[in-house]
């Protein structure tokens, strides 16, 4: 009778342990500080761009194709925080916290704080409570992850997507031109008109598409450039216009859904992606144009195309 008691009372503190394994969530917080050889800009954009996290954030050594479910920015003064939470499934969520603690313009640290739950699986939750040195190596390898996603760039870096291309030998015809900071568009367009009006049309290669570089000097005045390909068989241009014979060249293409006026961080990305891959902008940036191209204001259909000429140092 007495072993009947034990046996019930055994059974019942299992069952009890059982039913509280299953019911209540079981987890367990992940902490690492890492310093990353770029500056905050990068950091921050490469973790606002979560559509590509599946090319560094894995797990249980799968791709973790989950995009975040909530996405919270939070301000701190003058430090970057990024919030987060993913869901696996029903079963598994991850509440995530990034800070950019210290930064300047070679490196930034980085805490990084991961709290992992698991809601109704007993095997996972007994292999978090007993072995969670297990889900800590995921944790650190998506943070080594990170930090070589950003320093060993392929053709995504901080959000912006990056195409080589090789430039075939051309020839321009140039004009240039100051203008009002405010009226880089329809100076740009204006300059182009001039031109196409003033080589006769056998010559031109392409009459509606051209491209442009401009410099703004301050809050009131910029420079402009505008260039169209003509044949080879051209040879000279009365003034004010210029004619230029370029080489085959290797340039690196971005698509930027925003105005001429708000791209000079993208810009100093694509800069530092230049640095990362042993190269260097040769000339200056130039924006193409196509009849549909407003370089003026925010375009999802129609990105501006940003073309950088490079040659490489290694």
């Amino acid at each position: 009778m007495q072993l009947k008691r034990i046996i019930v009372v055994i059974v019942a503190c299992l069952s009890s342990a059982f039913f509280c394994i299953y019911t209540i969530p079981i987890h367990r917080s992940y902490l690492a500080e890492i310093e990353i050889n770029a500056d905050d800009l990068i950091t921050y954009r490469t973790l606002l761009d979560t559509t590509n996290w599946n090319r560094w954030y894995k797990h249980n050594d799968q791709t973790f194709q989950a995009i975040p479910h909530t996405i919270s920015i939070i301000p701190d003064k003058q430090k970057k925080k990024f919030a987060y939470v993913l869901h696996e499934n029903e079963n598994e969520i991850r509440e995530g916290g990034i800070q950019i603690i210290k930064s300047n313009r070679w490196n930034s640290k980085i805490k990084w704080t991961e709290k992992l739950v698991f809601e109704k699986d007993i095997q996972q939750k007994l292999k978090l409570l007993f072995h969670p040195e297990e889900f800590r190596s995921v944790f650190l390898q998506n943070v080594i992850q990170f930090k070589s996603h950003i320093e060993h760039p392929d053709n995504i870096f901080g959000g912006i997507a990056f195409e080589r291309r090789n430039i075939p030998a051309k020839k321009l015809v140039i004009l240039s031109d100051t203008a009002s900071a405010s009226d880089i568009e329809a100076k740009a367009n204006e300059l182009h008109q001039f031109i196409i009006n003033s080589v006769p049309e056998k010559y031109l290669v392409q009459k509606d598409i051209y491209i442009s570089q401009h410099e703004i000097f301050n809050d009131t005045l910029a420079y402009i450039r505008v260039g169209v390909s003509v044949s080879e068989d051209l040879f000279t241009v009365k003034a004010p216009l210029d004619i230029r014979d370029t080489e085959d060249h290797s340039a690196i293409v971005m698509y930027i859904e925003k105005g001429y006026t708000e791209i000079n961080e993208d810009i100093s990305i694509m800069y530092e992606w230049l640095k990362k891959n042993d190269a260097r902008p040769s000339t200056g940036f130039w924006i193409e144009h196509t009849p549909s191209t407003a370089i003026a204001q925010n375009d999802v259909k129609h990105p501006l195309t940003i073309i950088q000429e490079f040659y490489s140092i290694k």
